[in-house]
């Protein structure tokens, strides 16, 4: 009899030992291994980031922005910039004697001469111009025996004896005094005197400056020795 609950209670105990075992099983396989930390859920591994979820700050958010900017875009000036417009060229000596109205009879003798472009292109040149009162003021029929084709040479002559080729300023004019030479391989002569500044017998009347020189009307036609002005036509 007393076996019998010897055994029994053996048997018991053994049972609950079993039990308390699989209980602390379970409980060490729920819990994390450091108490004190908290056990971290499972997680994915980290995707890529892409140009949408990309830190704003980032390289690769930058390099996203600037890809989609628009080229035009990239290119197009600012608004202040353009208001800016570059400054238009200033008026060679032929377009300043045009706009002035009063050198047609010159202009067309210097087109006659084929002396046009050579004015417009040159670096720097001064012109001694007669006013179309100055032409006018010449025996009747002298300037139109100038243009005659026969007359050609003669009259580019007149038209090289009033050019210089260098730019000569108002106030290095009006300080000049004595030859100059001019593109006719001939001088002129210069003369300053109570404020009035002459050339040969002609007056400066006025100074007219232009992007590639100077030009200074002046009341009378004058030409270099050899060729004759006063002249009529036969």
């Amino acid at each position: 009899m007393k076996s019998t609950v010897l055994f029994g209670a053996c048997a018991a105990f053994v049972l609950a030992a079993a039990a308390a075992s699989a209980q602390t099983e379970t409980t060490a396989a729920t819990m994390p291994a450091d108490p004190a930390a908290p056990a971290k859920p499972a997680q994915a591994p980290w995707p890529e980031k892409s140009a949408a979820t990309a830190d704003p700050a980032s390289p690769e958010a930058l390099a996203a922005a600037v890809m989609a900017t628009p080229a035009a875009a990239m290119a197009a000036p600012s608004a202040a910039g353009a208001a800016v417009t570059a400054p238009a060229a200033k008026a060679d000596v032929i377009e300043a004697m045009r706009a002035q109205g009063q050198f047609g009879t010159l202009l067309k003798a210097i087109e006659a001469a084929n002396l046009t472009e050579r004015l417009k292109s040159s670096p720097g040149v001064t012109v001694f111009a007669p006013t179309d009162a100055a032409f006018a003021a010449l025996p009747a029929g002298a300037m139109e025996k100038l243009l005659q084709p026969e007359n050609a040479e003669q009259l580019r002559k007149v038209v090289l004896y009033l050019t210089v080729d260098e730019k000569v300023a108002p106030a290095q004019l009006a300080s000049h005094k004595g030859a100059l030479k001019t593109e006719a391989d001939a001088e002129m002569t210069l003369g300053a005197a109570g404020g009035r500044v002459t050339a040969d017998e002609a007056t400066v009347t006025k100074d007219i400056s232009a992007g590639n020189g100077t030009v200074y009307a002046i009341d009378k036609v004058i030409a270099p020795e050899g060729v004759e002005l006063g002249a009529a036509a036969n």
